[in-house]
């Protein structure tokens, strides 16, 4: 980190970028993280907000709110932490429109994203499906997400029991939230290492 001193304020240049700020003693920590992270979370909730703000101020007449919507979803919008464009569905900017419509005394703080406290478990993900998944991981470590996934639908049709399961980008979340990503194929690993011993 460069710091550039000001009569008022301090000119900060850090690994995510460039701001003026008052100068306190900035070390990496928890505390740090976690500003920082507020500060991107707060960025995120005024986007939502400019996306919806017409929305909120003009209601759009009765019966036109969906069109309304997919014009805005048609848009391109300045991603708060790239600047690059970015576009959001339908139905994303429609569950932001409803979320602060119903909030009356903070509309752009409903907006900031939240943590789940069910992060790393899927709600659409069964206890049964997570431990099947995981039983198949165990065997199959040099899967890909696909096969894994492809296999799940499969195992799911021979057992009704496992309930609905996950849309592959689910089931990918989930095991890279775990940690669980493909592996080589420990296996083939062996046997090439044991025919490069013989070999010498």
């Amino acid at each position: 980190m460069t710091v550039f001193a000001g009569p008022q304020k301090t000119l900060l240049v850090i690994a995510q970028g460039v701001f003026y700020g008052c100068f306190l003693h900035v070390r990496r920590s928890a505390g740090v993280t976690e500003r920082q992270s507020s500060r991107v979370h707060e960025r995120w909730a005024r986007l939502r907000f400019s996306v919806i703000g017409q929305l909120l101020a003009a209601p759009p007449a009765k019966g036109t709110l969906r069109s309304e919507i997919e014009k805005l979803a048609a848009r391109e919008w300045r991603h708060p932490n790239t600047g690059k464009p970015v576009r959001f569905g339908a139905s994303t900017i429609q569950r932001w429109f409803y979320r602060a419509i119903k909030e009356r005394h903070d509309p752009v703080g409903i907006l900031r994203r939240k943590v789940r406290t069910d992060a790393g478990r899927q709600a659409s993900m069964s206890d049964t499906v997570r431990q099947a998944l995981l039983a198949q991981y165990a065997a199959h470590r040099s899967w890909s997400f696909q096969l894994h996934h492809d296999n799940l639908v499969a195992l799911g049709e021979k057992r009704p029991e496992l309930g609905p399961l996950p849309s592959y980008s689910t089931l990918r979340r989930f095991l890279k939230a775990h940690g669980l990503e493909k592996r080589g194929d420990v296996a083939s690993d062996r046997r090439r290492r044991a025919s490069r011993g013989a070999a010498v």
